[in-house]
């Protein structure tokens, strides 16, 4: 004999609760990336994305994937303020590297005091040539 199992209209309303609050926060999350990607690009910089199980999934980047490397080129012009770019790079919680390319290398010690937990480094143009799509732990 098979048990079927009930649920009470109060448990269903609990479970709908809280499933309501996760999905908010998660949009809410995703928003806010959306428009700190928006944000970095208009100033120069790049995105790119790590992994995550909607990887294989097109048109998702800025949605389902962590963000956890920034890369300003060295004709990013709007770096010279650096209130609005630090506080775009602060919606990005899995982010893990920042790049700077030369020219932007005197604003270094505002992302280390601002992200004392992320990697931030100056990469040379030697380097760009070398391998452009590199992320920073190669970089010496």
């Amino acid at each position: 004999m098979m048990i079927k199992p009930r649920f009470g209209s109060r448990t269903i309303l609990i479970l709908f609760i809280v499933m309501s609050v996760w999905l908010a926060k998660w949009t809410n999350q995703a928003r806010r990336q959306r428009q700190a990607i928006v944000e970095i690009e208009r100033v120069g910089g790049s995105v790119y994305f790590g992994e995550s199980i909607f990887a294989s999934i097109p048109y998702v980047d800025d949605v389902f994937l962590p963000v956890e490397e920034v890369k300003f080129p060295g004709d990013a012009s709007a770096l010279a303020d650096e209130g609005p770019v630090i506080a775009s790079l602060k919606r990005l919680p899995h982010l893990q590297r920042i790049l700077l390319f030369p020219p932007q290398d005197q604003m270094m010690p505002k992302l280390q005091s601002a992200f004392p937990d992320v990697e931030c480094k100056v990469i040379t143009s030697a380097f760009i040539f070398w391998n452009d799509s590199y992320s920073s732990r190669n970089d010496g």
